[in-house]
């Protein structure tokens, strides 16, 4: 999974690649799962006290999760 990858960068002190994977893994709109890559990515730096570039990934995150809502409603999910 995606955000296992992106965990394993993030451990590995390897932010930037880590945003690139959470990218490419949160760029369909199918679930909010999807998202938890861009969570991972602020957590690690609101505990860097890094208040600017967690603002800024969870603005991605948001984006795109206002893309799912609407374009995915409830009774079209599958599963």
């Amino acid at each position: 999974y995606g955000q296992d990858v992106v965990k394993h960068y993030l451990l590995l002190g390897r932010v930037v690649k880590a945003e690139s994977v959470a990218d490419r893994i949160s760029t369909e709109p199918d679930s909010y799962d999807q998202q938890d890559g861009y969570m991972q990515i602020a957590d690690h730096y609101i505990a860097a006290k890094n208040g600017r570039d967690a603002r800024r990934i969870l603005e991605k995150a948001f984006g795109v999760a206002r893309k799912i809502k609407f374009e995915h409603l409830p009774q079209h999910r599958v599963g």
